[in-house]
Parts: structure tokens; sequence; C-alpha cells
């Protein structure tokens, strides 16, 4: 097993991260949905307003009585200035992809931060002897790198929902994970050789990720769109 995957593995952000086609639309009630699939046409889809030409519905008529002649001709003309009185339906969005600059930072950071979280759980649970080591390790790229994955969180909550967030949180998951069934099913010995060795990459500073070409400008770079 190549010792050098930790490393290797970040390297490889990139490339994961332009496979996936991230799309921000924005639905009729303002709400922003942020997602790797295509939108439905039909969930940004509005309803206009009734013609006026059509007779009112049962529950439009009086509550009591038989109406007169009059009131049925006078509701089809009331349902109309109604209608015309009725804000203006707007057009229907259009999926709008994200740059892919911010696609790639966003997902990439996403992705960095899970493969240092996931060699630190592995490696302490490996051999918790060295728990000091792997955690040191760990927690000195999350101080290094506090910012840019500060400001990754916060550009996501803007461009993205809730539940938006979670699915690319999972993409990002599900990219370490494929990498890691090989370290999971390596031996005892390779395991503690691969933790060593992503430990000191990690402390020596190979696998930051703040001073980034291909992540920081993206994210330092966004202007909000909120008013």
């Amino acid at each position: 097993m190549n010792i050098r995957f930790a490393l290797c593995l970040l390297l490889a952000v990139s490339t994961s991260a332009a496979a996936q086609q991230i799309y921000k639309t924005v639905g009729p009630d303002g709400k922003v949905v942020f997602s790797d699939q295509p939108p439905d046409a039909t969930e940004t889809r509005y309803v206009a307003p009734s013609s006026g030409n059509a007779a009112p519905q049962a529950a439009e008529r009086p509550a009591y009585g038989n109406s007169s002649p009059a009131a049925e001709q006078a509701a089809p003309r009331f349902q109309a200035k109604r209608a015309e009185r009725a804000d203006p339906v707007p057009a229907q969005p259009a999926p709008v992809p994200l740059d892919q600059a911010l696609q790639k930072a966003l997902l990439g950071v996403a992705i960095s931060e899970d493969a240092v979280n996931k060699m630190e759980k592995l490696c302490v649970s490996t051999l918790p002897t060295s728990f000091k080591k792997y955690n040191g390790a760990a927690e000195s790229w999350r101080k290094r790198n506090a910012n840019l994955i500060s400001r990754q969180r916060a550009v996501l909550q803007e461009v993205s929902d809730a539940s938006g967030q979670q699915r690319l949180n999972a993409i990002a998951s599900a990219e370490i994970e494929k990498k890691m069934v090989t370290v999971r099913k390596a031996s005892m010995a390779q395991r503690i050789a691969w933790c060593d060795q992503s430990a000191a990459e990690l402390s020596s500073g190979k696998m930051d990720i703040h001073n980034s070409a291909m992540f920081a400008p993206p994210l330092l770079n966004y202007k909000s769109t909120r008013r």
C-alpha cells in the first residue's frame, strides 16, 4: 500500500470536484436550492390567477339563501377585477450552475476537511497510544486552515439551503470513503505506517488549503448577493 496516499488524496481533489456539477435555483418563494442534480422544472412552476371567465366556485357563493341573477352576473366581474389587482406572476427561474471555480472550492474544502477528520478517527482507533500525535496533527491543520473553512461554510450557507449543504457534505464524504477502503483493509502495520506518514504531512503543512490557488481565491473573492 502506498503510504503517501494521504497527500495524493488531496492532490486529486480538483479532479473529483470538477466531476460534480452543482446547481443553484431560486424558487417561487425566494428560497435558494443547492443541488448536484438539475432541479425539476415543476418545482419552480407558478400557478397563474383565475382568468375570471369561469363561473365562481361553490365555496365562493353566498353561504345562505339563493343568489339573485344580479349577484350571479356580478360575481364573474368581481373575479376579473380581483385577478387584475393580483401581483404579476414572475417568470419561471432557470437553473443556474454555480461558477466552476467556486464549485471546486466549495467541494474541495469539504473533501479536505473530511479527509483530515477521517484520518484522525481511523488512526486514533488503530493506535490509541499515539492519540496525541494524530490528534495534534489534525488540530494544527484545522487551526491553520480555520479562516478558509469558516469562509467556505459562510458562502455555502448563502448559496444553499440546509438540505443542499447536507448533500454537498455527503458527496465529499463519499469521495473520501472510496479512497479509505484500501487503508481500512490494510494490515495493522500498514495502517500505522500510513497514519504516521499522514500525521507528518499534516504537521508539515503539505496538506494545507488556506493558501491553495484553487480554493482560496474563489471563496475569498466571492461577493455576497444578499441585500
